[in-house]
């Protein structure tokens, strides 16, 4: 039996109530791609992302990728062509993305009890015919002769912009026959343009059809808490983001700027704890 915290069931039953702005967002720009960049390790954006994916499926069915690994998507295939009771669930929390056996230490955010519960109501909404499927676009890397190898380009040493470029194709190799592609992943992936201190690494987003794409970056209110890694380790860490206590899509109107726009929570964020203490 899983144990779901009050606070995770009660995200679940929330999805598809209104976020100001976002569906007049989605037609400004006639995205196709959705992005939402997230702070990993949060109760409140991967809830808020199943939210998104609820609101955009009620017209047609869509195609949703996260940042999970490749090599998990026949895991995700299986949990979804399942039906979904504890047999199927207690499968699919084998799959690497869960990280089962391996220390806390390592977890960065995405095997969160958030991230499960997230795959429960999009396996609920694909049942409902509103999603079409789920693709994990997380390139794999492999560990040899002492150094992360990128499997896919001729076993080469990793590098980050082949990496990025991955990523996007799967996510374009996935969802090209979609009408709508909504898109989980961290906040530096889903950025339109190099950071300052990385003028020459392209982000993932920016590899997507620019005409097409519209991404946001999820922020909250106020201090709150994540699990996910740092130069400390990885682990409950705090956060602080002085913005507005209100739930909207605010669009910047702005080429130069790194992102579409941006979707304020509301809120505070709460730390998820690794998927794995809740069995």
């Amino acid at each position: 039996m899983f144990f779901i915290p009050f606070f995770a069931a009660a995200a679940a039953t929330s999805v598809c109530s209104p976020v100001l702005g976002f569906e007049d967002a989605v037609a400004a720009t006639r995205a196709k791609w959705v992005v939402s960049g997230e702070t990993h390790g949060t109760n409140e954006m991967p809830a808020m992302f199943a939210n998104l994916v609820c609101l955009a499926s009620r017209s047609a069915p869509v195609i949703v990728a996260v940042e999970q690994p490749e090599e998990d998507q026949t895991a995700i295939d299986t949990y979804f062509s399942s039906n979904g009771g504890k047999e199927a669930e207690a499968a699919f929390l084998h799959a690497t993305m869960w990280r089962s056996g391996q220390p806390d230490s390592v977890l960065d955010g995405r095997s969160s009890q958030a991230m499960f519960n997230l795959f429960r109501t999009l396996w609920k909404l694909h049942k409902q015919g509103r999603i079409q499927r789920v693709i994990a676009f997380q390139a794999s890397l492999e560990f040899k002769d002492g150094a992360f190898r990128m499997p896919w380009l001729d076993h080469k040493p990793i590098d980050q912009v082949e990496y990025e470029k991955r990523m996007a194709a799967l996510i374009r190799g996935g969802g090209e026959d979609a009408s709508r592609v909504l898109v989980l992943t961290g906040s530096a992936h889903a950025r339109l343009k190099p950071m300052e201190q990385f003028q020459t690494l392209q982000p993932m987003a920016s590899f997507l059809p620019r005409r097409e794409i519209l991404t946001l970056l999820l922020t909250s209110t106020g201090r709150g808490n994540a699990w996910n890694c740092t130069e400390a380790g990885c682990g409950v860490h705090e956060i602080e983001e002085a913005t507005q206590p209100k739930r909207e899509v605010i669009l910047q109107n702005d080429p130069s700027q790194p992102y579409s726009g941006t979707l304020f929570l509301g809120g505070p964020l709460t730390a998820s704890l690794p998927q794995r203490t809740a069995q």
